[in-house]
């Protein structure tokens, strides 16, 4: 099989010796290109036998596993069933066949009896941890029928967790272990404009993991760091935006529900007002008309309102539309991790260009949780009533200036 591959997918590709090897690099670097094709190359060296490729969820195997393989089988005119229902590939050689299960690495126990030459597992570290290491683990034990034996897995850096644990901290003096970096930049067919738009949107440590390929602290410390009470300080009020838009973040919480009131002028974003420590939704609607009248408001809530009630007849979301308020959402929160790192890019980028403001003087519990607020064992810390602004706005700003594309809205 002959196929040009950039280096760092070569030298992936090619290493058919080390028992446990990782590509870690940024985006639009070509992991999951390099993946499927390490996932033939490693069948190929297994005719007779099976292996199992994961992604950290059944709903990544159809999104981005399936049509990827797909896509790499038919460049290399490689033959090749589906079985759709247990999401199994027989790939046939001229020699033989082999067998490739698609599993989800959170659901890793279906592994159990499998006698496997090979596994992968593709955007490992953004598998919780200790579920991560669990996988590995019983993946590891798998391998036992096979000619060549081989665990791999390709990622973006995701901070300190599973991946630098098993190929950096715990790697010293081993050699059944490699570890491979590749760089966005290495790739030169993305589009001119792909690294740009990362430097525009990202914030630096960002960038570093998704841009460089490299590991960085991403959940200890402060969480919203970009942040800058001189730097991202507004004095313009609501009052001076009288004829904006009012766009309010909402988090649905008994007697601590918090609306943070943004306008949009010039296409960015400034938090301009708060609502903090309301009883429940039915206040907060009384206080958004008593405080802004008959101007247009759209709600950018918390998604989990569409069952929860903070008052005792209906849900939370469809309050706020029966009062008149227009509604957007997505089906689901986004992951912390995404609504964190929106916010932080609009505080402050990686050319130090600060997009959202806030005005310190009238959002004062909005400036604390940005200062104050920590991960604790690796997640925002929840003890002190700080997450509740924050949330509330960065509902908002990944709704509207979200770092990965924009999301599917939802407008009642």
């Amino acid at each position: 099989m002959e196929l040009e591959l950039l280096k760092h997918q070569y030298e992936f590709c090619a290493d058919d010796e080390t028992r446990y090897l990782a590509l870690v690099a940024g985006y639009g670097s070509g992991k999951t290109f390099a993946f499927c094709v390490k996932t033939i190359f490693m069948a190929a060296a297994n005719i007779g036998y099976a292996g199992a490729i994961m992604e950290p969820t059944y709903g990544m195997i159809k999104r981005t596993l399936l049509p990827a393989m797909n896509e790499a089988l038919q460049d290399l005119n490689i033959p090749y069933s589906f079985s759709k229902s247990d999401a199994v590939y027989t790939l046939h050689f001229a020699e033989g066949d082999c067998t490739v299960y698609c599993l989800s690495g959170e659901n890793y126990s279906r592994m159990a009896g499998m006698n496997l030459a090979f596994f992968g597992v593709d955007e490992c570290d953004t598998i919780q941890k200790d579920i991560a290491r669990s996988m590995w683990n019983m993946a590891m034990s798998r391998l036992r029928s096979g000619r060549v034996y081989q665990g791999f897995t390709t990622s973006t850096p995701e901070g300190f967790n599973f991946l630098y644990e098993f190929f950096v901290d715990e790697a010293e003096g081993k050699t059944d272990r490699r570890l491979i970096k590749g760089r966005t930049q290495d790739n030169p067919f993305l589009p001119d404009d792909f690294i740009q738009s990362l430097l525009d949107n990202y914030p630096p440590n960002l960038i570093k993991s998704y841009l460089e390929g490299e590991f960085t602290n991403l959940t200890s410390g402060q969480i919203y760091y970009a942040f800058n009470r001189e730097q991202n300080h507004t004095d313009v009020t609501i009052q001076d935006m009288s004829n904006h838009i009012l766009h309010i973040g909402v988090d649905f919480n008994i007697n601590h529900m918090a609306g943070i009131v943004h306008v949009i002028n010039g296409g960015v974003p400034s938090a301009l007002d708060e609502l903090i420590d309301l009883r429940n939704t039915e206040v907060l609607i009384q206080e958004i008309r008593n405080r802004y009248g008959a101007r247009k408001v759209i709600i950018y809530p918390d998604a989990a309102g569409n069952q929860n009630k903070t008052s005792a007849s209906m849900s939370d979301i469809a309050l706020l539309k029966q009062a008149g308020f227009e509604i957007n959402v997505g089906s689901v929160n986004p992951p912390v991790r995404d609504r964190i790192n929106s916010m932080n890019g609009m505080f402050c980028n990686a050319k130090g260009e600060r997009k959202y403001k806030v005005n310190t003087k009238q959002c004062p519990s909005y400036t604390k949780t940005l200062e104050q607020q920590v991960y604790v064992n690796g997640a925002p810390d929840k003890n002190h009533n700080l997450d509740h602004p924050a949330d509330a706005g960065g509902y908002f700003i990944y709704r509207i200036f979200p770092l990965q594309g924009k999301p599917t809205a939802r407008v009642y």
